[in-house]
């Protein structure tokens, strides 16, 4: 069979390909990664509060998703139909 995707060709997910993986191992070789320093700002309670806060701030999004807004909508694009039944027993 020629051409078209093959099953289990290619690289795995969530494996790096060979510059990213050197680059990281010669980082990690060198000493702490920049999130652990600012992170290590941030957890000193020696340094002053508007230090640890700005630390805090830059290392945020790496370490939690941000949340976008989602639009529902119905199957023709517009929005989904609601209604509210109260029924008094």
């Amino acid at each position: 069979m020629y051409g078209g995707k093959r099953p289990g060709a290619g690289r795995k997910k969530g494996v790096q390909n060979k510059v990213n993986a050197a680059l990281r191992q010669k980082v990690m070789a060198d000493g702490i990664l920049p999130l652990e320093f600012i992170l290590s700002i941030m957890r000193d309670s020696k340094n002053p509060d508007e230090m640890r806060l700005e630390a805090a701030v830059k290392a945020a999004p790496f370490c939690h998703p941000r949340l976008q807004a989602i639009e529902h909508s119905g199957p023709e694009g517009d929005g989904i139909p609601q209604s509210i039944r109260v029924e008094f027993v």
